[in-house]
């Protein structure tokens, strides 16, 4: 499995926006002009592959970013080093293959690459998304707060993992 950039192709992001609104309300759904000024924003905005298929996208962000997520504000304030998940997304014909514990193993290694002491990201809770927290947890990412989004018709639980 490797990770590639997605900025260029066009034919990709669409895949990523269609996959992203098929998998809402576990990230959440955007606008299309609203993904492309997401994808643009980011530090990276990566494709999984896996045996040459796309399988997955991610969207990640660095501690300082001109971003103006709720989730992201969140761990910018209290972290001074970090690498911020704002979603992942593995094609449904995709998962529990390990290629979800196989991105975050690489997000680690980038992290670490890249001089960031943990990797950040928020997991639903309203609505639940019980699945992703024991994903999650099984990595070594521990809750470190919850917060409401969304007008309280979300809430999330904001997890961390220290990557020294």
């Amino acid at each position: 499995m490797k990770l590639r950039t997605i900025m260029v192709s066009g034919r990709e992001r669409d895949l990523a926006f269609a996959w992203n609104e098929q998998f809402a309300p576990h990230v959440g759904a955007l606008k299309r002009r609203a993904f492309e000024e997401l994808l643009d924003k980011a530090t990276g905005a990566l494709f999984v592959e896996h045996d040459g298929v796309v399988a997955g996208f991610l969207v990640i962000f660095r501690e300082g970013a001109d971003y103006d997520s709720e989730n992201y504000r969140y761990f910018d304030a209290k972290y001074d080093s970090f690498l911020y998940v704002d979603r992942i997304v593995i094609a449904a014909s995709f998962q529990r293959q390990g290629i979800g514990r196989a991105v975050y193993e690489e997000l680690e290694r980038m992290a670490r690459e890249q001089g960031a002491a943990k990797i950040a990201c928020e997991v639903n809770v309203k609505p639940p998304n019980p699945d992703s927290i024991v994903f999650h947890e099984s990595l070594g990412f521990r809750e470190v707060g919850r917060q409401d989004t969304c007008g309280g018709e979300k809430r999330v639980a904001l997890l961390v993992k220290d990557c020294d």
